[in-house]
């Protein structure tokens, strides 16, 4: 869910990859992930990028499944159709795999608004909803006195993030705080929140 860009674009051409690590806690659940991320700013106005992640947690003692593991893959693409680098939009599609035999495919879509200081500080607010949708369900997890099956859940939050430019390096160090929302149709509601941070290293060739 971590965003680790503000709402500017790069220059042109530029290519760069990120490395973020994040702890995330829901309800009584906790995990950690991981993900390596690749972006290129194809345009002056479009960003194009490929996602990959992984997590794991290590859920309560009564869950049916005591270590959760999750894989997924998402394409996005970040726009800036206006004059300014202070607001800017994203949208994505995914796919997430977990231990239990679930597998679904996810949309999501976004905007930011910031600012850099000094080019250097740059703080920005991100709002963004996402959907995941149960391709195949496989095993039902959660509280043992009644486990459930994964349906369709809507997302949606919010993430604060601050970035470090570390001079004309195109080299970045950034920490966000997110919590998102999360209601099934199947009734079940849930709050997440998270910490994460990331280093960008960004090239022009």
């Amino acid at each position: 869910m971590a965003r680790h860009h503000g709402p500017g674009r790069d220059e042109k051409g530029t290519f760069s990859v990120t490395v973020a690590a994040g702890i995330g806690a829901s309800a009584t659940a906790g995990g950690l992930g991981f993900e390596l991320r690749a972006r290129w700013q194809a345009y002056d106005d479009v960003a194009f990028g490929l996602g990959l992640g992984m997590a794991y947690g290590d859920a309560d003692p009564a869950e049916t499944v005591g270590d959760v593991k999750i894989f997924a893959l998402r394409a996005f693409t970040a726009a800036n159709p206006f004059p300014t680098d202070d607001v800017g939009f994203t949208a994505g599609a995914g796919l997430s795999t977990m231990n239990t035999g679930l597998f679904a495919f996810s949309l999501d879509a976004g905007a930011v608004v910031g600012a850099t200081i000094a080019d250097t500080i740059e703080p920005s607010l991100g709002l963004s909803g996402a959907v995941a949708i149960p391709i195949a369900q496989g095993r039902p997890f959660g509280a043992r006195a009644e486990p459930l099956l994964p349906t369709t859940t809507f997302y949606y939050g919010g993430s604060l993030d601050l970035a470090v430019h570390l001079g004309s390096t195109r080299n970045v160090l950034a920490a966000e705080a997110g919590a998102f929302g999360a209601r099934s149709i199947s009734g079940e509601q849930n709050t997440a929140l998270y910490l994460s941070a990331a280093d960008t290293q960004g090239v022009r060739p």
